[in-house]
């Protein structure tokens, strides 16, 4: 069966539990990517979006919407156009059903509305803060006003409206950093996989 068990291979799998170990008894193949698995740059992202999943899964607590959410994005990944918005749409969606959906419309520290503008975003405290508030002891990353309303749109979307859009490569790269930061301050834990995402993209 280890042909079946192979990463990014979508299966039913028939286990026997146990006290101390469970069995695998059975497993049927439902789709093994196949087509993903040859080429070198999907691969790198599909080896990405499983591990951001295990790091918001919790063993032996099966979580329904983090599985159809991965299964789509994989479904998705050879027929997308633009696969850096793909990807930062997938995080931000991770978040939102593991309800760590960072704040992006009121000030942390003030608690008034945000007005259209840049801002800061504190990966500590999970959103934006106003300049004028900011303090010196949180190490905030300066998000443009496009980046801003990009992320937004990002959180209020499905993928078939979000994949008419353009986003700027400056404002791509600018959620690429908030996204990694965040989630390393959430996980508390490095993305091994994104290092070679970096390298491969």
């Amino acid at each position: 069966m280890g042909g079946h068990i192979d990463v990014m291979s979508k299966v039913n799998a028939y286990i026997s539990l146990g006290e101390n170990l469970s069995n695998l008894s059975q497993v049927e193949i439902i789709d093994n990517y196949s087509l993903l698995k040859k080429d070198l740059s999907v691969i790198s992202i599909g080896f990405y979006l499983l591990e951001l999943c295990e790091k918001f899964s919790v063993e032996n607590d099966p979580n329904n919407d983090i599985y159809e959410h991965l299964s789509l994005t994989l479904d998705l990944l050879l027929s997308s156009s633009n696969k850096n918005i793909l990807i930062r749409w997938f995080e931000i969606n991770l978040l939102i059903i593991s309800g760590f959906l960072p704040e992006l419309y009121t000030c942390l520290i003030s608690g008034e509305k945000l007005s259209e503008g840049d801002h800061l975003f504190s990966s500590i405290n999970g959103g934006l803060v106003d300049k004028k508030f900011a303090t010196s002891t949180d190490n905030y990353i300066l998000m443009d006003k496009n980046s801003i309303k990009s992320l937004r749109f990002l959180s209020n979307n499905s993928w078939s409206d979000v994949e008419k859009i353009k986003i700027p490569n400056n404002s791509l790269e600018k959620l690429r950093i908030v996204m990694r930061k965040y989630i390393q301050a959430i996980t508390n834990s490095q993305i091994n996989s994104e290092k070679f995402l970096s390298k491969v993209s």
